[in-house]
């Protein structure tokens, strides 16, 4: 198990924070009509990101994230102007502008690109992590999925081959419990997603996905078992999305009963790290006001950057869409 100081709560904390208000920051931006991009906020979910991420290094290790990973990438290193850039679709972001900012890709960061297709992340994480296991290093593999994309078949495929293989990687599912607008129940006959790891044979635990503590040590076992050579993990977070699958879906609630809902809104993540903070004399008002001021400002700074940036031209339309050297290929 990984000892947290108080330092690592308080950037766990802020991670977190940074996470939330800039997902509410850019449904404004959606609102006001001044970015295209579609608003699928993790508001709820950011303790899983935070607390699994963490137990990463920054650029040896590799993550392959899934739709609502943005508090990960923060986590990884990744620069909030550089993020808010994509989220705008300026043509100098990580993403060229012609992609979301969920899917980002930064290799110097150790983040893999991925696709918008649900489950397309699962054989891309395997394949790294066989490859790190042929280079016989210590590296280890991170794959963020959520409940609905575990009825995949290729989640079947990748983690029986991650398992035979003895490979590095650790899936960590985000069970919100709701895939899109579909109840769990719904999805699957048996609710428990870390049962199937037994049928794998590899490591499974389940945690409270509204406890960044909890998630990161957790996530932490299965990372050093991984690096051990003691093959992957299946760790599943249960955790609760406070929005529907995007921010426009008619009900506000996602589809959720109210009674459920306010259960879980009363777990807010970034409140019950507070609370611990406060009642362990780590935090106080003042340092509180302080990371939430940073926060405004970093990402009042990162919206200004970001509209200052180049947009698309005609020009850009074929750019990184094909190769212009073909007679390189298969020499």
């Amino acid at each position: 198990m990984g000892k947290l100081s108080t330092e690592d709560l308080i950037k766990m904390h802020y991670y977190m924070l940074l996470t939330r208000e800039f997902e509410d920051r850019m449904s404004k931006l959606k609102r006001d009509g001044k970015i295209d991009e579609g608003i699928h906020r993790s508001i709820g979910e950011e303790a899983v990101h935070v607390g699994a991420t963490y137990c990463l290094r920054k650029k040896e290790d590799v993550l392959v994230p899934s739709l609502r990973s943005r508090a990960a990438f923060f986590v990884k290193g990744l620069d909030v102007r550089s993020v808010m850039a994509a989220v705008h679709s300026r043509s100098n972001s990580l993403t060229g502008g012609k992609e979301s900012s969920h899917h980002l890709g930064a290799t110097e960061y150790g983040i893999l690109l991925t696709t918008g297709f649900i489950g397309s992340q699962y054989p891309l994480a395997v394949g790294a992590a066989l490859a790190l296991k042929l280079k016989k290093t210590d590296q280890v593999v991170m794959c963020f999925f959520g409940d609905g994309a575990a009825s995949r078949g290729d989640f079947h495929e990748s983690l029986n081959m991650a398992a035979v293989l003895s490979l590095p990687v650790i899936f960590v599912c985000e069970n919100n419990q709701i895939a899109m607008g579909t109840p769990i129940a719904y999805q699957m006959r048996n609710p428990e997603i870390v049962s199937r790891a037994v049928g794998y044979g590899m490591h499974g635990a389940r945690v409270d996905g509204q406890d960044v503590m909890a998630v990161y040590e957790t996530v932490h076992d299965a990372v050093e078992l991984a690096r051990k050579g003691k093959g992957p993990s299946l760790v599943e977070c249960l955790t609760y999305r406070f929005a529907g699958h995007t921010d426009f879906e008619p009900n506000w609630r996602g589809g959720r009963p109210e009674d459920e809902y306010n259960h879980w809104r009363g777990r807010d993540p970034i409140d019950i790290l507070e609370k611990r903070l406060f009642e362990s004399g780590q935090m106080d008002e003042a340092a509180k006001t302080g990371i939430k001021e940073r926060v405004q400002q970093e990402i009042d700074d990162a919206v200004a950057y970001a509209e200052s940036q180049p947009r698309l031209c005609e020009e850009d339309l074929y750019s990184c869409v094909y190769c212009d050297e073909l007679s390189s290929i298969g020499s």
